[in-house]
């Protein structure tokens, strides 16, 4: 076989694996005059579920053309055949011809040109292409009438043969004097695109849908060093399949050299494949440097299971020194303003962003200071303190203690991990000031303003790492962003089309809600089929929820009436967003705890209850706080009053108190939760 022939059988059988292609679409158009000769021919391996059907047949008295969809296990017969010169029978399948096709006249041979990668007819791929005898020479004088007769016989489909050859073969062969052949094998990724972000960079490949992504492999050429990844490394979301026919796979990851310059990416089993961008660095970010080395992302399935089982608070705005049990585990808190409710909101906040590496941006930058949160006239530190229990039945308390430097700095003075063991808290994590130990061992404090736990990139220790994704997974929502898109469009991203990320966590105001939900769809469709089934019991005009994408990378929501009614996001009342939000806050995955303010906010009543309802199911899963002024959500709990915590404002003190729940049952024999919650912001505290 000839040597370009083999080396494209060779590509287009690893281009078949590794792209799913099942298929070869034959077409091809011949003169009629004898002995019967090739004019156009295209080869090109597809996937016969996404494949058109093949064209009619069309026979003149100077020229015919015909479709063919044949399996991929007669690559090689087909090719064979090529290389003899003569087809007589384009596969297995199909019957033979009653008379042969010939490639070309027996005194030459077909002009085979290298085989090479490139973009053409038929997209980006590999490409054998071939050059035959002069289409003069094969019609011989009826060259001048052959359009017209193409146009009669074919009922005007087609104008001319160059038209019929693009319609049956998908070859261009308008500045061609000879008959044209190709063989093509379609890469199943079509470009790629790459951007910076921090210390971050986001990588987005345009392919085939259904790609099996753990074939991916990254080559990241940076200005210091170079850095390969594959599915060891990289996790990719595979976004909704376009109008085109395509989809998006997109991966962020953290990456070692401060200024990546291009990616390289490759298919394992397929080394045809290789594509290459420039990295697109962000201009104008704000770009905080922070020494020593961070954390690495720790997936929710580490965090997974292991769940905040108390809260304390010392010297944080009125929290002077109040404690919160997850038992049971969904708490709801009441207390009008000022009681403290949103403070405690924002220390389990500041925990997670301590896990997370950003303790010094959440004072700084997010707070105003450590001055600005301290209990006015306190003299006591600021203390955060956590007890989580992992899966396994470690019982973990982590403690931060933080205090000021001057009017507005402030340093760690104190960190420690503490596993409980036989009665008693023993220590596996220590921090004073700069001196540090793990598990006994001296360990460096390499940036003072961070908590250590999240500078243990290096360090493999079970507990420790639990410990950092739980906290670091803490979920709060002080509110959702969900205001009419006419007054102020930029001020509602979730209204519009978001970017895809793999993993997607929605963000603290629902920004990302789109991806969020996507990723839901995606990676736990069990958990999507209840999130829609309660949505739909909240609001029975639902149909459907789409996530289509509309750009590259980006998805936007869309809403589905049963009387055939769609809507876009930008058209969903604030009740509707809010109550989607709202309950996608509730399904995410890994999270220690997950805390809402107010969540009644814009919701009818009976929407609130069918939220109400999945958040009590969903606590099995996780922890979940609820703070609230509203009535109508306190009655929804007259069967579940253990769950009720009130915030309580005493001088220049709040006081969080969970009321005897026993007591409580007797008073609800005669009123409801409803009736009685001005009596419970005044209830004295128990012991």
């Amino acid at each position: 076989m000839n040597a370009n022939l083999q080396q494209f059988r060779d590509d287009a059988e690893q281009l078949a694996q590794a792209s799913g292609y099942d298929g070869i679409r034959l077409g091809v158009v011949w003169s009629q005059a004898a002995p019967m000769m090739v004019i156009a021919l295209s080869a090109v391996l597809v996937r016969k579920a996404a494949t058109p059907p093949v064209l009619d047949p069309l026979d003149t008295s100077l020229v015919s053309a015909r479709q063919w969809l044949g399996s991929m296990k007669d690559l090689g017969t087909l090719l064979a055949s090529i290389d003899s010169g003569t087809i007589e029978q384009p596969f297995s399948e199909q019957p033979r011809l009653s008379t042969p096709i010939h490639l070309t006249v027996s005194s030459q041979s077909v002009a085979w040109w290298d085989t090479d990668s490139s973009r053409r007819e038929f997209g980006l791929g590999t490409y054998t292409e071939g050059r035959g005898a002069a289409i003069k020479q094969l019609l011989g004088p009826a060259t001048k009438n052959v359009d017209r007769e193409i146009a009669v016989e074919s009922e005007y489909a087609y104008a001319s043969l160059h038209r019929l050859i693009r319609a049956f073969t998908g070859l261009n062969s308008e500045k061609s004097e000879h008959a044209v052949l190709a063989l093509c094998a379609p890469w199943p990724v079509l470009s790629m695109t790459a951007q910076s972000e921090a210390s971050r960079l986001r990588v987005e490949v345009e392919g085939l849908p259904g790609l099996d992504t753990s074939r991916f492999i990254l080559n990241i050429e940076g200005t210091q060093q170079d850095q390969r990844l594959d599915s060891k490394t990289l996790r990719w979301l595979s976004g909704p399949e376009s109008t085109s026919g395509t989809c998006t796979y997109t991966s962020v990851f953290e990456f070692k050299d401060k200024r990546p310059l291009f990616i390289n990416l490759y298919l394992s089993g397929a080394p045809a494949i290789s594509l290459r961008a420039e990295v697109q660095h962000q201009h104008g970010a704000q770009i905080v440097s922070i020494l020593g080395t961070p954390a690495p992302d720790i997936g929710p399935e580490i965090a997974e299971d292991t769940r905040l089982t108390a809260f304390r608070v010392q010297s944080f705005r009125l929290l002077r020194s109040a404690e919160l049990r997850f038992d049971p585990p969904l708490s709801v808190i009441v207390g009008p303003n000022q009681s403290g409710k949103s403070s405690l909101l924002d220390a389990l906040q500041l925990l997670s962003e301590a896990a997370r590496g950003e303790l010094a941006t959440g004072l700084v930058q997010r707070r105003s200071g450590i001055r600005a949160l301290q209990s006015r006239g306190a003299m006591a530190p600021l203390l955060l303190e956590a007890e989580l229990r992992t899966a396994t039945g470690h019982a973990l308390r982590f403690r931060l203690q933080l205090g000021a430097v001057g009017s507005y700095d402030f340093a760690v003075e104190q960190e420690e991990l503490a596993e409980y063991v036989q009665g008693a808290w023993v220590p596996v994590l220590s921090r004073v000031a700069t001196q540090a130990k793990l598990s006994g061992t001296a360990v460096p404090v390499s940036n003072e303003r961070e908590a250590l736990i999240s500078q243990l990139g290096g360090i493999r220790n079970p507990l420790v790492q639990q410990a950092r994704a739980a906290l670091a997974a803490i979920a709060v929502y002080p509110y959702f962003r969900t205001g009419a898109s006419w007054a102020d469009p930029e001020s509602v991203p979730m209204r519009r089309p978001v970017r895809l990320e793999p993993g997607a966590r929605l963000e603290r105001t629902g920004n990302n809600l789109p991806a969020a939900l996507f990723a839901l769809r995606e990676e736990r469709p069990e958990d999507w089929q209840d999130f829609v089934n309660i949505v739909r019991l909240a609001f029975p005009s639902l149909k459907d929820l789409r996530l289509p994408a509309v750009g590259r990378g980006t998805v936007q929501l869309f809403w589905d009436e049963v009387n055939g009614g769609q809507f876009d996001a930008s058209e969903l009342s604030d009740g509707t967003l809010h109550f989607l939000a709202s309950l996608c806050a509730l399904f995410q995955p890994g999270s220690a705890l997950i805390a809402l303010d107010e969540p009644e906010a814009h919701l009818h009543p009976d929407a609130l209850m069918r939220l109400m309802g999945a958040a009590r199911s969903l606590s099995e899963r996780h922890p979940i706080l609820l703070t609230t002024q509203s009535d109508a959500l306190i009655g929804l709990l007259d069967d579940a009053p253990e769950c009720v915590v009130v915030a309580r404002r005493e001088e220049q003190e709040a006081r969080l108190v969970r009321p005897e729940a026993d007591q409580l049952r007797e008073w609800l024999k005669s009123f409801s939760l409803r009736e009685m919650r001005r009596e419970l912001e005044g209830w004295d505290s128990t012991p």
